[in-house]
């Protein structure tokens, strides 16, 4: 079959519901019940995102010398349990700078992953980037990397069926009118909205880190729930809610080289 790509890139979240409903009473906790470093192996891991598909945890991010130069290359992992990892894939492109990708699922049940190539010495809207799609049945042998067309935004974004209609809004954060870096969105069970990416610590430094926050649609407002282990080159990250608990890929340099982390998260009322 044919899937039609997306055509509205960097969305902070498209949510298929009906008007702006408030988020639940904003009275949630996170406590985060384990963080471990999954890779380290290339000079700079970053831009994460995370998926479980056919029973199997997928991770991907971008491998490269430095944040925004040079060719950058895709490593996918997999895992059975989110304990141990292996490299299932490495995606390139000659001469390019892969980067940003994130993972869906097709219809047909094949992985898709959706990212960014850009010239490896300009990385500006005016330095021929563009967007590509590759896909998968089992996350280890992928199809050919595709263009694909876009148009940026980043708003707040609403349907319902049959999604012809859309309402929007722009965020706005709790600290200091500060910006997110990265984001990722998700649902959670109760109909609550839970986003994730780089905000800045409540240290007199306001120093860079990765955090989770509490979205409330109906408002357009996001509040900090928590800080995760991280620092300095920080964000991008992938959320999945697996077994009562909050899955989350990112990648931080706290610990000097810039690494992927997989990170668990208990959330409750109060």
């Amino acid at each position: 079959m044919n899937l039609v790509a997306p055509r509205i890139l960097f969305l902070i979240a498209i949510i298929s519901v009906g008007g702006f409903v408030s988020a639940a009473n904003p009275t949630l906790s996170a406590h985060l019940l384990s963080v471990k470093k999954i890779w380290d192996r290339a000079p700079h891991n970053a831009f994460t995102d995370l998926i479980r598909f056919k029973s199997r945890w997928y991770c991907v991010f971008r491998e490269g010398d430095v944040h925004a130069k040079g060719e950058g290359k895709l490593r996918v992992l997999v895992s059975k349990d989110g304990e141990a990892w292996e490299s299932a894939a490495l995606i390139e492109e000659k001469g390019r700078d892969l980067r940003d990708a994130k993972f869906a699922i097709t219809p047909d049940r094949r992985l898709m992953l959706n990212g960014g190539s850009a010239d490896p010495a300009d990385h500006s809207p005016k330095g021929s980037f563009y967007s590509v799609v590759s896909f998968s049945k089992d996350g280890r042998a992928w199809g050919p990397l595709r263009g694909s067309s876009y148009q940026p935004k980043a708003l707040l974004m609403q349907s319902s069926a049959p999604y012809t209609g859309w309402a929007k809004k722009e965020l706005t954060a709790d600290v200091g009118g500060d910006q997110i870096g990265g984001p990722a969105i998700l649902r959670v069970p109760d109909g609550g909205l839970i986003g994730a990416g780089r905000r800045f610590s409540d240290k007199p430094s306001k120093e860079q880190r990765t955090g989770l926050f509490l979205i409330d649609a109906g408002k357009a407002t996001l509040t900090n729930l928590l800080m995760f282990p991280s620092g300095g080159d920080t964000s991008y990250p992938g959320l999945v809610w697996y077994n009562n608990q909050l899955w989350i890929s990112y990648y931080s340099s706290h610990e000097e080289k810039s690494s992927i982390y997989l990170a668990k998260i208990e959330l409750k009322r109060r």
